[in-house]
């Protein structure tokens, strides 16, 4: 009784002290939600390891070296240069050029060429002053372009029909005014989150929107597509607060329907959004008092948390009502609900718990992160269940008796009521179905993919992939990364020899030839000092070739090194020409892939370079070879990923048979509560793998998530199961009457967890969509498996028992 009295005091002053912790917790908390921040960085899905950090390094060394950063790539169509349309252009490159964000631009009217001049050669810029008018001037202005293959796939598309600009990021760029006379509210957000009102460096996101407003002006004129990490790091962030909100809303509506459809009454209503919303809220408020912040990851929390939550109030309200009708006091009520509930609703809570704690397994920063919260969030839910909604239910008036039957008597009620006849007669279907499933799954799951690459996050109808797509195909990539090509002792312009050259000559045609993978060329575009000489000295000789003359390549290099200044220039040689660059843009000619690469390509491809380029050093002896760059790196997550996945599987399910283990001290029971969840978990994988859904940061989290939850309807069945074989009921008519009590909360309650999954159907990311739609098939296959192949196992497996001891 005193375990009670914690929970429910019996004197109005305690009650009151309670509402008054609750109410002060709810207003701290509450508050931290004015400092939500979200992180965009892609990177944060890489764990912080000696391979990553050795990654890491050697950007941040060779970076240096070769400053080249990743850029915004933008592509004007319909017609550019004609006659009429040209000024435009010229305008727009104008604008974005003197954008204070950009470091640095280049577009056809400040590229970089060589033109012959006289017995020589010069450096030619055009100039962001003027642009040609007249066709003669075009033509002739589209002729210095076309004649140097380093602009072909840069400041022009291959076919000549689009024009190109790339922009770079000025990160000393400011933003935000100076706020002279901040209000309180503002101060008080400094001094408690240490809250900048003031002018800070710029970000992506704010980068891309500058860039974004120029381009705005200019889309009457032509079709203007724009991509690069910048790009899918600023959208990200655009479409996470989007996301916020717009799933959201829909949930809370989905709750409310489901609430009201379980109990038919307002405080069945109110009382568990109340519940899920002061969750949120804590929830919420605690992750941006700890400084936390939402990444892609983290745009889950949110709705998943009111998902979750609504579980353990359907099923602590659907046991109040039932239990109304035994006493006349509210109270005495509650303490039997409290009784009868807590322990299903505990190890419910405990099993959900084990799944989302597995995550702490994780290498992934970001993933930790999601499950500790969502666990912090479970256990805000009881807290607010137990001593909250009990409290308030004991001050409102019982509900009538015939509200009860009314419920009891509804179409929900009378479909139930029909399973105890369904099962017994259709029970070794359900089990041959449980069968075929797990075959399936093991014929299909070797088809199962992996894909991280942050463009795929995005849907094919929205202008972010729309826009990668059209420049991959017309660009030859956007996002590139480097092959650093170095003599062996580091000499001193070895590269300006044409010894160095030569060694640099076979990476240049090895790449020229193109790599092919499953029948793919992979490489696009590229760039290195070898195209430019070998341009200088078609412009000279007419032969695209290196010069014979090393006094000619001496002189070629002298001229570039002047032109150091330009930044694509610098980016692909250092200052001694101990080392050079090769800038490659990876590509795909798989059409049928909208020739964008898929992780496992993108893997396929750098493991192929490193093989093929050390072999060619290692023949020549005079170099060595070293990939990097970011996209290198972030092609990484995906093997974390695996690897994460397995041991989140492998501990869940460990630790939730353990727990049903020792709760029904029995073996049999053990497994047999592992059934519901084996079957939603082997479904929605051969879901995935049989309509080719990837293995993602999102998706990878759905089997551990489905073991946490799916295992707590079979765990209510099996310890009411327990309960009325205790009080000597035969197995059959334990199975059914369980069915009876139980049917109505598991129906809810999963109904609860597929439509608020289901919400994730409206998310801007395809992995969250995909999430969504998997864990709701998971939930789907759970409660199927809960109230069809469960009690169809049990009867099947107590008739199997009977047979043998009437044959011994």
């Amino acid at each position: 009784m005193k375990f009670i009295n914690f929970f429910l005091p019996e004197h109005n002053k305690n009650i009151i002290i309670i509402f008054i912790i609750f109410f002060i917790i709810t207003i701290v908390l509450v508050f931290g939600n004015l400092n939500i921040r979200i992180d965009n960085d892609v990177s944060i899905l890489l764990p912080v390891n000696e391979e990553t950090e050795y990654e890491r390094e050697k950007i941040r060394i060779l970076g240096k070296e070769f400053p080249s950063n990743q850029m915004v790539f933008i592509g004007v169509k319909d017609n550019p240069f004609a006659s009429d349309k040209i000024r435009k252009l010229w305008e727009l490159c104008n604008e974005l050029n003197k954008l204070k964000v950009a470091k640095t631009t280049l577009n056809p009217f400040n590229a970089v060429f060589f033109e012959k001049f006289n017995d020589s050669f010069k450096l030619s810029y055009n100039s962001m002053n003027n642009y040609p008018e007249t066709q003669e001037e075009i033509d002739e202005f589209l002729d210095k372009i076309y004649s140097n293959r380093h602009l072909l796939g840069s400041v022009i598309s291959y076919d000549k029909q689009t024009a190109g600009i790339v922009i770079s990021m000025n990160y000393n760029a400011l933003m935000g005014a100076e706020i002279k006379n901040k209000s309180l509210f503002m101060k008080l957000q400094e001094f408690l989150f240490n809250k900048n009102f003031g002018p800070q460096k710029i970000d992506r996101s704010y980068f891309c929107r500058q860039i974004e407003n120029v381009i705005g002006k200019y889309t009457d004129t032509f079709d203007i597509f724009m991509a690069g990490v910048p790009v899918y790091e600023a959208k990200t962030k655009e479409y996470m607060q989007k996301d916020i909100f717009t799933l959201l809303i829909p949930v809370m509506f989905v709750m409310l329907i489901i609430f009201y459809l379980s109990f038919r009454s307002l405080r069945g209503t109110y009382l568990p959004i109340l519940t899920i919303l002061l969750s949120l809220g804590w929830t919420m408020g605690l992750i941006s008092w700890l400084r936390f912040k939402l990444n892609i990851v983290g745009i889950l929390l949110p709705p998943l948390i009111m998902t979750i939550g609504s579980s353990y109030t359907i099923q602590f309200i659907n046991s109040y009502y039932i239990n109304n009708f035994l006493y006349k006091d509210s109270r005495d009520v509650l303490i039997h609900t409290i009784k009868i509930v807590t322990p299903s609703i505990l190890l419910a809570a405990l099993t959900t718990m084990v799944g989302f704690g597995s995550f702490i397994t994780a290498r992934i920063k970001p993933i930790r992160e999601f499950g500790g919260f969502i666990n912090i969030s479970i256990i805000f839910t009881l807290l607010i269940t137990f001593f909250v909604i009990s409290n308030i239910l004991v001050k409102l008036i019982k509900p009538k008796v015939n509200k009860f039957e009314s419920i009891k008597n509804d179409l929900f009620s009378k479909i139930l009521d029909k399973l105890k006849f369904i099962i017994p007669a259709w029970k070794f279907l359900f089990i041959s179905i449980f069968i075929i499933v797990i075959v399936l799954f093991i014929v299909f799951i070797r088809f199962i993919k992996i894909e991280t690459n942050p463009a795929n996050y995005f849907k094919d109808s929205g202008n972010v992939r729309k826009s990668l797509i059209y420049l991959q195909k017309n660009f030859g990539g956007t996002n590139h990364y480097n092959i650093t090509v170095r003599s062996i002792d580091n000499r001193r312009h070895f590269f300006k020899s044409r010894e160095g050259l030569l060694s640099a000559k076979k990476i240049h045609d090895y790449l020229t030839k193109g790599v092919i993978i499953d029948g793919y060329n992979m490489i696009g575009w590229f760039i290195s000092p070898v195209t430019l000489v070998e341009d200088l000295n078609f412009k000279m000789n007419g032969k695209q070739e290196l010069p014979e003359d090393e006094q000619i390549i001496k002189r070629f290099f002298n001229y570039l090194m002047m032109a150091s200044n330009v930044p694509w220039i610098k980016s692909i040689m250092n200052n001694d020409l101990s080392a050079i660059t090769f800038q490659v843009r990876p590509k795909t000619t798989n059409e049928k892939n909208n020739y964008l690469m898929t992780e496992q390509e993108l893997a396929k491809l750098t493991k192929k370079l490193m093989s093929d380029l050390e072999k060619i050093a290692n023949e020549d002896g005079r170099i060595t070879i070293t990939l990097w760059g970011e996209i290198l790196l972030l092609s990484k997550i995906s093997k974390f990923l695996i690897s994460d996945q397995i041991w989140s599987l492998t501990i869940s399910i460990i630790i939730v048979f353990l727990i049903c283990l020792i709760y029904f001290r029995s073996f049999y029971l053990g497994f047999i509560a592992l059934i519901p969840l084996t079957f939603g978990v082997v479904t929605s994988f051969t879901v995935m793998s049989l309509f080719k859904i990837p293995l993602d940061i999102a998706t990878v989290m759905i089997a551990a998530i489905s073991i946490g939850m799916g295992v707590d309807n079979s765990i209510l069945f099996l310890i009411n199961f327990k309960k009325n074989l205790g009080f000597g009921q035969s197995y059959k008519d334990a199975v059914f009457n369980t069915i009876n009590f139980t049917s109505r909360p598991i129906l809810f309650t999963s109904l609860a967890l597929i439509m608020g999954f289901a919400v994730f159907l409206l998310s801007s990311f395809r992995p969250i969509v995909y999430f969504g739609m998997l864990i709701a098939i998971s939930m789907f296959s759970c409660v199927f498996a809960t109230l069809f192949i469960l009690p169809s196992f049990l009867l099947v497996a107590e008739r199997i028992k009977t047979f043998f001891i009437k044959k011994s």
